[in-house]
């Protein structure tokens, strides 16, 4: 956990210098196990801080990514997430009025969708040290499951403490939101924080930065349909 947030260049941008966003993962499965992957960057809360910031070209001595930088990252996300086999149809969307970003791409099994987001986060990793390999999904016949393999990772109350007020609350106005869409009705799900839409064919789990980093919330969950 402690590496993640070390790895995306508009992650650290995000955490340093804006409060509030949401990060939405959304996966829409097809019977046949293949899929579509929504990703959703949202800091239009912040959006007035940011384009100030932008224009600043720094704040506190630190240097702000330029407009260009930042597309230029993201053309690099697309090309990677494009050159992946078994992920296609990637588009990347900016909105630099809203700050809203959006990734999207199509995955043919689960295999493809592991080594799409391992690609990605390879790309971003702006540390020395190499970027682990994970499994995130696991799909099979009438069962998906989102893998969390950071949970050994994770900061105790006591760390978590340690971190300055400033920090604790960009980790508690930061959400994250998972939504798993299916063709057919959900039977069951393992996360007791989840939620089953009224269609019973969608799941959504939401918590902020610090539940996750802390252990108090998972991504993990088995769902079977």
């Amino acid at each position: 956990m402690r590496k993640i947030f070390q790895t995306t260049f508009l992650f650290l941008f995000l955490c340093s210098f804006t409060s509030c966003f949401d990060l939405t993962e959304e996966i829409v499965m097809k019977d046949d196990g293949s899929g579509e992957l929504k990703l959703k960057l949202d800091l239009s809360q912040s959006k007035a801080n940011l384009a100030n910031y932008m224009n600043a070209g720094e704040i506190n001595g630190v240097e702000i990514p330029t407009k260009s930088e930042i597309q230029k990252e993201l053309k690099k996300l697309k090309n990677t997430l494009s050159k992946t086999k078994g992920f296609s149809k990637v588009k990347i969307k900016s909105d630099f009025e809203e700050f809203i970003f959006e990734v999207n791409g199509n995955f043919t099994d689960a295999k493809a969708l592991n080594k799409a987001i391992n690609a990605a986060v390879k790309t971003f990793n702006q540390t020395p040290f190499p970027m682990r390999r994970f499994k995130h999904f696991d799909i099979s016949e009438n069962k998906f499951a989102r893998l969390f393999p950071y949970t050994k990772e994770r900061f105790t109350q006591e760390e978590y403490g340690g971190f300055s007020s400033v920090v604790q609350y960009l980790m508690e106005s930061a959400n994250v939101v998972s939504i798993y869409r299916f063709e057919n009705p959900v039977k069951n799900f393992s996360n007791k924080k989840a939620n089953l839409s009224p269609s019973k064919k969608a799941v959504m789990l939401k918590g902020n930065i610090a539940e996750f980093v802390t252990g108090e919330i998972s991504l993990e969950n088995n769902i079977s349909f």
